[in-house]
């Protein structure tokens, strides 16, 4: 199989919209995204990527989830939103190269997970920090006109 063929694991870590999973799906058909929602903590509202506080798995559940993670290349999200599942699943799994945070304060995460700089080297870690500056600059012009 050449380099072109070849299927990159994404593993999906953090409650989502199934409409924007089939959305990284889409990006290009060598992605093989792996989702299992029920693995995920139920969200307290759209858009939530941290879920209900308290999830547990059961054990059958935890060992799918560990599967569903040990072979993944990309990981969409913090497992667990904890920097102690991230820094397991980086030491425990070799070939996971990309690690896209959705939280705010990822650095801060990250940083707590007290990964090595052999472990940064192989892993980038990328947060989606400023993605809503636009929406924010619109509400606080809107907030701003509104007084006036």
């Amino acid at each position: 199989m050449s380099t072109s063929d070849r299927r990159v694991i994404v593993a999906v870590a953090t409650p989502l919209e199934p409409g924007l999973v089939t959305r990284i799906a889409a990006v290009d058909n060598r992605l093989e995204v792996r989702y299992q929602p029920d693995l995920l903590p139920p969200t307290r509202f759209p858009g939530d990527h941290r879920g209900v506080d308290g999830f547990h798995r059961t054990a059958g559940q935890e060992a799918r989830w560990r599967r569903l993670l040990a072979d993944a290349e990309i990981l969409f999200g913090l497992p667990g939103n904890s920097p102690q599942a991230l820094a397991e699943l980086v030491r425990e799994n070799t070939g996971l190269r990309w690690v896209q945070a959705t939280d705010g304060g990822a650095g801060e995460q990250v940083d707590a997970a007290g990964l090595t700089g052999q472990e940064l080297d192989r892993v980038l870690i990328t947060s989606a920090g400023g993605v809503h500056a636009g929406p924010l600059a619109e509400f606080a012009m809107f907030g701003i006109l509104a007084f006036a």
